[in-house]
């Protein structure tokens, strides 16, 4: 029962942007008390030390900085070196005004296309898949995004770890009530 509690008040700790390493420590004392811990879970509770004493960004907070991101990695790729006459004029302009497309014919392949594509994922939730297309965007551009993209891994370790423990737990008491059960008949 302690171990359960522990976990939720984890879980309700690390959903928050504040750091939870008390969170952590007490969690992870109560799983050394159980004395059925896996490796599993002690992966898990090291990947969420990890992150635990500095906090990570939440996802919403990852998705409001969708437009800053986005400006940051049009700026990027706009001063890089590698471009030619053309594209380097357009980045000039670029920088006095930034328009971003959000509708009508955009090119998946484009940087808005990219873009546009890497928005609706966090706007569905997608934090992996949010990640991936920062992590595909070329490097020049991707360079704006670097910042946010270390928050944004950040958030999906930790709710990876807690769906991990989450799991963990299930199962632990799934085969306590199993063996109450047939010691009860």
């Amino acid at each position: 029962m302690v171990l359960v509690l522990s976990f939720s008040r984890l879980s309700r700790a690390a959903a928050l942007a504040a750091p939870f390493a008390r969170e952590v420590e007490a969690f992870r004392t109560a799983n050394e008390a159980d004395k059925a811990s896996s490796f599993t879970a002690e992966g898990a509770i090291r990947e969420l030390s990890t992150h635990a004493l500095s906090g990570t960004p939440t996802s919403s907070q990852l998705a409001a900085a969708f437009d800053d991101v986005a400006l940051a990695v049009i700026h990027a790729d706009a001063e890089a070196e590698d471009q030619d006459w053309v594209d380097a004029t357009i980045g000039r302009l670029r920088r006095i005004v930034t328009v971003r497309r959000v509708g009508g014919d955009i090119a998946a392949d484009s940087l808005e296309g990219r873009l546009n594509a890497l928005h609706h994922a966090l706007t569905n939730g997608d934090l992996a898949g949010a990640i991936a297309l920062t992590e595909a965007l070329p490097i020049k551009a991707r360079s704006g995004a670097e910042e946010w993209l270390h928050g944004a891994r950040a958030r999906l370790a930790v709710e990876r770890a807690l769906s991990v423990l989450d799991a963990e737990l299930s199962a632990r008491v799934a085969a306590h009530w199993t063996a109450e059960e047939h010691d009860s008949e």
